[in-house]
């Protein structure tokens, strides 16, 4: 019999160590717990004045309760799911970032020749046309001549926003910076919060390189 506590003990803080490694069921176990203690005080008040059935007060307390568990857990959950969708992007815009990292240091490359040389079909050799960066998140993930790196969310994903890394090139090397489309910049990964500016065209399109 003590075996048997023991590995439900031990299944039952599994359950719990699973639960509070996230700081959104952290909060959600913190309210559970109060709403059980103030039910608790009120079912010992009820059954000293031998009372049936639940008070009023005791469903507005409820309520009230299951009011401020939504308004605080659910948009916590929604900025969760979305910076995971977010960091699939950044994993899609990886490689074209890699590639491109590596051209710009082998070619030493400068800001200067960035526009001309940088390009993702004739430079990198990786042709839109045929080598495509896509999931079930992201419509799209491109680079714009110069080194401009754009993922497009789909419809359903972010609001179609979109995530930028832009280069800052000098001699052989490079630093990514991180911009969003998107007006709710918790969505994103925290490196990736900053203002995007004005995208230009596509790749390809009318007045500009080709990729």
């Amino acid at each position: 019999m003590g075996m048997y506590h023991h590995a439900r003990n031990q299944k039952l803080r599994s359950v719990e160590l699973s639960w509070l490694s996230s700081g959104v069921a952290a909060l959600i176990v913190g309210c559970l717990l109060q709403l059980d203690l103030l039910l608790t005080s009120w079912r010992r008040h009820r059954m000293a004045h031998r009372q049936s059935g639940f008070t009023l007060i005791e469903l507005m307390i409820v309520v009230a309760i299951i009011g401020i568990l939504a308004a605080i857990a659910i948009p916590q959950y929604s900025a969760y799911t979305n910076r995971a969708k977010a960091t699939d992007a950044l994993s899609l815009m990886s490689a074209l970032k890699t590639a491109a990292s590596e051209y710009i240091s082998s070619e030493g490359i400068t800001s200067a020749t960035a526009v001309a040389k940088l390009t993702q079909k004739d430079g990198l050799g990786l042709d839109p046309a045929t080598v495509k960066y896509e999931s079930a998140n992201v419509e799209k993930v491109e680079m714009a001549a110069g080194g401009v790196i754009t993922a497009t969310f789909t419809s359903g994903t972010l609001d179609g926003k979109a995530m930028i890394l832009t280069p800052t090139i000098t001699t052989g090397a490079v630093k990514w910076a991180c911009t969003t489309t998107h007006a709710t910049k918790n969505y994103v990964p925290s490196n990736c919060r900053g203002a995007a500016k004005a995208v230009k065209a596509a790749c390809g399109g009318r007045g500009e390189p080709a990729c």
